[in-house]
């Protein structure tokens, strides 16, 4: 038996009926708009200087270069330093998702509980099922794709890397100096690699770091957020580097040079973290 068509079994096919049918139609137009949501972002900079050092060293021009090159690189390294630890910071901030393992999460700021497991394959597998859910592999998210199947990448500790099994759903990445942070009087406190001694800041991990209980691993999308730089040449971008010898005639001052005998390199690091999808970009705080 066939089934009834939707137009002419209804409605008997009389000239004065299909004229009243045809009049009777009504054309429907949804109109979807375009969901938008504003974000301010701003230029940061932070200043980093090397040592003084004196470019007066009488018939010796051979040190002050020695003196100069070893600081240059020092110097360099620190800066390298200062961006890794800015584009994590800032990555940390922007996200979406700010995950205790074990606990809970927020889209503001990191619950302030102790979590209660380290990374395991099931909370990443979680992960991954939201950002699939939310679509971000279709709006440029994934590292790369394999038969179909899209891949995130996984910024993790090498000793993080080492204790669990992934699948093959992440690109793994190792950070040589993650963020690690200890829960103090109720509030997060970072815990940095490097601190100041007598001496200035050595290139030598504290104690406090290397035992530090609580890390965080990066669920990294180039899709959350852009780092924008006051430069025509980004990539090779360090910020904006001079070499300082200024006079100062003030015996009093810790700067004091009348004669323009000492100078340093000082580089200003500037840059403004543009947001774009935040709601993909999930840090976990987990144990160690």
């Amino acid at each position: 038996m066939r089934g009834k068509s939707i137009w002419t079994d209804e409605v008997k096919r009389g000239k004065w009926d299909q004229a009243l049918f045809e009049s009777q139609r009504v054309v429907l137009t949804e109109s979807i708009p375009v969901g938008r949501t504003q974000r301010n972002y701003n230029l940061t900079w932070k200043a980093v200087e090397s040592d003084r050092v004196c470019v007066c060293y009488p018939g010796n021009a051979e040190v002050v270069v020695e003196q100069l090159a070893r600081m240059a690189y020092a110097l360099g390294r620190v800066v390298a330093y200062t961006w890794e630890r800015h584009g994590m910071a800032e990555y940390a901030r922007i996200a979406g998702v700010k995950m205790i393992a074990g606990v809970g999460q927020d889209s503001e700021e990191f619950p302030t509980e102790m979590p209660t497991e380290k990374l395991t394959p099931k909370l990443l597998k979680g992960v991954r099922e939201y950002l699939l859910l939310n679509g971000a592999d279709l709006a440029g998210g994934a590292a790369d794709t394999i038969a179909g199947v899209p891949r995130f990448s996984l910024a993790v500790s090498m000793n993080v890397a080492a204790s669990i099994t992934y699948d093959s759903y992440f690109v793994v990445r190792h950070e040589s100096l993650p963020r690690r942070w200890n829960l103090v009087e109720g509030k997060w406190a970072e815990i940095h690699p490097f601190k100041p001694t007598e001496d200035g800041v050595k290139h030598e991990l504290c104690s406090e770091y290397i035992n530090a209980p609580v890390e965080d691993s990066f669920v990294f999308l180039p899709n959350v957020m852009e780092l924008q730089v006051p430069s025509e040449d980004p990539e090779n971008y360090i910020g904006d580097v001079e070499w300082v010898n200024k006079r100062n005639d003030d015996p009093e001052s810790p700067d004091y040079n009348p004669d323009n005998e000492w100078g340093f390199y000082r580089v200003a690091v500037k840059a403004a973290t543009k947001p774009l999808h935040p709601e993909y970009g999930v840090v976990i705080r987990h144990l160690r």
